[in-house]
């Protein structure tokens, strides 16, 4: 529920004060009311100064790099101990930064409920009651969000290859290359080639030889066509 306004000119400010107050519903429950006004810390963070920086975070969660992650972690709950900040508003900041990570699960169509589950909620988070408890689970979770990240992105690495591979084996006959290839599955070829090779231990170009070869060799098994009549069929012209 957003705001109350006197005037209906406010109207379009209490929709976005309720779909700020719509963010907390993971942390407070799927069927409660929530309210703009009683979530008042969060209103007040943006008056609230500290040196640190979400993004650095966020990257390395994507990139999973774990030690880096500690590191800004560290460093976040060392600024809110040196600026003093009231526990009410360090409370907020921990929400707040939960908020924004949950948007990386959600980016990749990842289902928060199932990842996170009810120990996340809100209750579970105020229930902590040192700024150590909350640095740790605030670690917990980026490191689990970090995993399910890079989880799913190399499941879906791993079905792009295996579409690639089935795609080289009914069309080697043609001309292939990792820039035709990259076009198709929008990555660049560079990317794409070590992709590939990192998921099927050699590279773009020696499955394709690879796969000629095999299919020369049962032609030329056959005894029914010559050698350059061959060479041209599997894709060398």
């Amino acid at each position: 529920v957003g705001n109350k306004v006197r005037d209906y000119k406010d109207i379009p400010m209490s929709y976005k004060s309720a779909g700020k107050a719509l963010e907390w519903k993971f942390f407070s429950g799927g069927n409660r009311i929530i309210y703009f006004d009683a979530i008042s810390v969060f209103n007040q963070l943006d008056s609230i100064t500290y040196n640190w920086n979400f993004e650095g975070l966020q990257n390395n969660i994507k990139t999973g790099n774990k030690d880096a992650i500690l590191v800004d972690i560290e460093e976040l709950f060392k600024e809110i101990i040196k600026n003093r900040i009231p526990i009410n508003a360090v409370y907020g900041i921990t929400i707040n930064n939960f908020i924004k990570i949950i948007g990386l699960i959600k980016d990749i169509g990842g289902n928060v409920q199932d990842m996170l589950g009810e120990e996340y909620h809100l209750e579970y988070i105020q229930k902590k009651q040192t700024i150590h408890e909350l640095k740790d689970l605030f670690k917990n979770v980026c490191l689990k969000v970090s995993n399910y990240i890079i989880n799913a992105e190399n499941s879906r690495s791993n079905k792009t290859i295996e579409s690639i591979v089935k795609f080289v084996k009914d069309h080697y006959y043609e001309e292939l290359s990792l820039v035709t290839l990259s076009k198709k599955y929008f990555m660049s070829p560079v990317y794409l080639g070590r992709l590939f090779k990192n998921t099927t231990g050699e590279s773009f170009t020696d499955y394709v030889n690879q796969c000629r070869i095999e299919s020369a060799t049962k032609l030329l098994e056959s005894n029914e066509l010559m050698v350059c009549e061959i060479s041209e069929k599997i894709g060398y012209k």
